[in-house]
């Protein structure tokens, strides 16, 4: 019997081959870790040290996922926040979306265009705009990630990266990001660098479905919730 052999042009070997590495690209990534699940829980710690040492204060806000509503054909969540020492004042605090496939956060405040808070899955090099919430609803942030790396917590792998303002290359200017819970300032509180002696944030505590899953180290601060003057 005849042996039949075809030939198979070497262009479609090249297409073959990188569709091949692009599959593998793909198939590398690990999965995603959702961060606007509800369940969700933020306790930022704000620290006052702009006035007389005997008023400077330490008080914590409380942000959880509310209900979810459409708004122009799309899918988002409530943010509630409670600033009050008992959490029991709760208000919007505009609302947020996520974008799985793409790895992205949306925030829209009230009465405004969403604008990107959180993407994932970028490389060292890449920029990003992202929304400024300290300063305006509508003032927007170029960002360059500079580091990439996996943390582990609770038995999850997830993707931390650290921004930097682009064109700064001061420490001063850098923000981390870890995926499925946010910035390590707060859900809502990255981007703008604090003035010596003006208000810091912090996220105190993250929580999911009561559980504990995030907590800074070495902070000072052994509890999640805090309300008190620092000097008195």
């Amino acid at each position: 019997m005849k042996t039949i052999l075809f030939k198979i042009p070497a262009i479609a070997l090249l297409l073959a081959g990188a569709m091949a590495c692009k599959k593998s690209d793909k198939e590398d990534m690990k999965p995603y870790v959702p961060m606007i699940v509800a369940g969700n829980q933020w306790n930022e710690l704000c620290t006052n040290g702009s006035v007389a040492p005997e008023y400077q204060y330490q008080r914590t806000s409380v942000t959880v996922i509310g209900d979810d509503t459409l708004i122009d054909g799309r899918r988002y969540y409530k943010l509630l926040t409670a600033q009050d020492s008992l959490s029991e004042q709760w208000v919007d605090n505009g609302c947020i979306r996520e974008d799985a496939t793409q790895r992205k956060v949306y925030y829209k405040p009230a009465g405004k265009p969403e604008l990107v808070l959180y993407a994932f899955g970028l490389k060292v090099g890449d920029v990003i705009t992202t929304f400024n919430f300290r300063r305006a609803p509508d003032d927007m942030v170029s960002n360059t990630v500079v580091d990439v790396e996996t943390v582990r917590m609770n038995a999850v792998e997830r993707e931390k990266i650290t921004i930097c303002l682009t064109g700064e290359d001061d420490p001063f200017y850098r923000y981390t990001w870890i995926e499925g819970i946010g910035g390590v300032e707060g859900l809502l509180n990255s981007y703008i660098p604090i003035a010596p002696g003006g208000s810091t944030y912090m996220l105190l505590c993250f929580f999911q479905h009561g559980e504990l899953v995030y907590k800074p180290a070495d902070t000072g601060v052994s509890d999640c919730f805090v309300w008190r003057y620092i000097n008195r």
